[in-house]
Parts: C-alpha cells; sequence; structure tokens
C-alpha cells in the first residue's frame, strides 16, 4: 500500500469540473497570511493617509495660486482703469500738448 502525503487527502467522490485532491494549509502559511493581511491593512492606512495630506496640500495650493491670481487681475484692472483716465483727461483738454 502507497503511503499518501499527510497534506494531501482524497475527496469521496469527485464530480466533474471539481478536483479530486483537496490540499490543506499548514498551520505556518495560515499565520502568514493573517500577517500579511495585517501588513497590507496597515500599509493601506498609510497609503490613505499619504493620499488626504497629498491632497489637502495640492488643495492648499490651488487656493493660494487662485488668490495671487485674483490679486493680480485686480492689480491690472486697477492700472487699466487709471490708464483709461489719463486717456480721457487728455482727450477733454484738447489732446496733445
Amino acid at each position: 500500500m502507497t503511503k499518501r502525503p499527510p497534506d494531501r487527502r482524497r475527496s469521496p467522490s469527485p464530480l466533474p469540473g471539481e478536483k479530486r485532491y483537496i490540499y490543506a494549509a499548514s498551520e505556518d502559511e495560515d499565520d502568514y497570511d493573517d500577517e500579511s493581511d495585517d501588513m497590507e491593512a496597515y500599509g493601506y492606512d498609510d497609503l490613505e493617509r499619504e493620499e488626504m495630506e497629498s491632497l489637502r496640500a495640492a488643495q492648499k495650493e490651488d487656493a493660494e495660486a487662485l488668490r495671487q491670481e485674483s490679486e493680480h487681475r485686480k492689480e491690472k484692472n486697477a492700472r487699466k482703469a487709471a490708464l483709461q483716465r489719463l486717456a480721457d483727461q487728455r482727450k477733454n483738454r484738447g489732446g496733445g500738448d
């Protein structure tokens, strides 16, 4: 009689499409999978936190860029209005001196 390996046992009646043997995982493999899942969970949390920090930093940078753009637009419009007033004053005085 031939001995089968201890981690493999024969299933009672394999149906078409089913595997004939069932392979049992060792206890060490179960422990490794649990630790791996824990590490993945910790990695996921770290990744999620980093993504949120990056998002906040990007939003802060975007808000600052919009504020600067708005400030420059206001300054440009103020200069344009001042130049237009000067042009209107010259036109009202009778042209160029």
